[in-house]
């Protein structure tokens, strides 16, 4: 099977797989990485059933892209989860089972085995305000580019203006957008403070 070949079209596959055909060779399931030449040849030579990866390799291709992303998210989430348990006197492990709930069914016994190692580990009757301390953590932590995106259109009109923006300059971008006070906002609290003061409450 292993030799060189001037193409890799449809039917030069093909012949390769009649060629297991004559040897005795019977396919059950084809995994293919979806080579179009490969995939017609097959097809061709085995009437079996397909399992064509262009989906996987889409979602594998997607998954790396974001795997940064979704690194920073985990990391920033278990730091809350600490936290939040430590400020609880509770152990972390409770924070994590809970989030492991998200890979299984509610209605598996995966789901209701989770819950019950996470119950042993809380006094009697929080079980539901833990869980209600749990989700707010996990909605809390925003997930969407569009804050990244705020920022860089902010830097973009004094990139604009000077070849090279240095780390300092950053660092006086950063001063000024934490102290600049809101001039209007969607949310009527945050009109006429600034970020910092906001933060720490400080005015």
């Amino acid at each position: 099977m292993m030799q060189n070949m001037d193409d890799r079209k449809g039917e030069t596959w093909e012949l390769a797989m009649e060629t297991l055909k004559d040897l005795g060779r019977k396919l059950k399931v084809a995994i293919s990485d979806a080579g179009s030449g490969l995939l017609k040849g097959v097809k061709a030579a085995f009437p079996i059933r397909y399992s064509w990866s262009y989906k996987l390799s889409s979602e594998i291709l997607r998954f790396r892209e974001r795997l940064p992303t979704i690194m920073l998210f985990i990391g920033r989430l278990f730091r809350d989860f600490s936290m939040k348990a430590e400020a609880m006197g509770l152990p972390e492990e409770v924070f994590r089972l809970l989030y492991s709930r998200f890979a299984v069914s509610k209605e598996s016994e995966a789901y209701a085995k989770l819950i019950q190692q996470a119950s042993a580990l809380i006094p009697a009757g929080e079980l539901a305000n833990v869980e209600k301390v749990h989700d707010e953590i996990v909605t809390g932590i925003k997930r969407a580019s569009s804050m990244v995106e705020n920022v860089n259109g902010r830097l973009r009109a004094y990139m604009n203006i000077k070849r090279h923006v240095s780390s300092n300059f950053y660092s006086l971008v950063q001063l000024h957008m934490n102290a600049k006070k809101y001039r209007r906002s969607r949310v009527a609290s945050r009109k006429g403070h600034s970020p910092l003061e906001l933060l720490t409450g400080i005015h």
